[in-house]
């Protein structure tokens, strides 16, 4: 092969390998705390099919009236993930939001 085609093969394997085709995610744990409502949980899930956001992981640990939710979302941006957390602190009942490790 000529030495441009050796000089892109391996740049073309790599793209593919590392990134895939679909756009870059990052996969961000959070934390959500709220007084416990019917519905909650369904507008949580719809404000992130609304942007095509996935939550591959999630929980839920609930205590009297207060329920914390522990989702891990695949956002494509910080900007979008800071967007979600705000959405998420406006929905009715929640009383914090915030990113979290998983230990």
């Amino acid at each position: 092969g000529s030495f441009a085609e050796v000089l892109a093969a391996p740049e073309e394997r790599l793209s593919e390998v590392d990134w895939g085709i679909e756009s870059e995610t990052y996969t961000i744990p959070i934390v959500v705390k709220a007084y416990r409502r019917p519905n909650l949980i369904d507008d949580m899930s719809s404000i992130l099919r609304g942007q095509n956001i996935s939550a591959p992981k999630t929980k839920t640990i609930s205590s009297d009236s207060v329920i914390t939710i522990y989702l891990v979302v695949e956002v494509t941006s910080l900007d979008q993930l800071n967007w979600l957390l705000k959405k998420f602190e406006n929905v009715p009942n929640v009383i914090e939001v915030r990113r979290r490790r998983w230990t």
